[in-house]
């Protein structure tokens, strides 16, 4: 499940959303398991495998979005470490999508010079 592109985009979706938290792995009906989502970092969504490869070229504005959230989030709250963290991922979290992280990031960042 790690390799497919659409697994990569919910568990990166899941460590950026606010508050984050544990996932759930079915593995069959009766067979569940509660996994972090810590190896979004490891897995770029836009590395994995996507059966339709249109998939990929859809998910890179909302990734952006996400980031972007997230990141002015992390400003407001005042968490100044934590923004500079995941600014510091980005190149790897956007890997294979068609999104320049300076690009995608710059209101984030306006908002970081301010």
């Amino acid at each position: 499940w790690k390799r497919r592109g659409w697994c990569r985009f919910e568990r990166l979706a899941r460590q950026l959303a606010t508050p984050g938290g544990p996932m759930l792995l079915v593995k069959r009906p009766d067979v569940v398991f509660e996994i972090g989502a810590q190896e979004y970092l490891l897995d770029p969504v836009g590395a994995g495998h996507f059966r339709d490869e249109g998939d990929r070229a859809q998910l890179s504005p909302i990734i952006r979005q996400m980031l972007a959230r997230k990141m002015d989030r992390l400003l407001a709250d005042g968490e100044v470490d934590n923004f500079r963290r995941l600014l510091s991922w980005c190149p790897t979290l956007l890997e294979g999508l068609d999104i320049s992280w300076q690009s995608a990031l710059e209101p984030a960042l306006q908002r970081a010079a301010d």
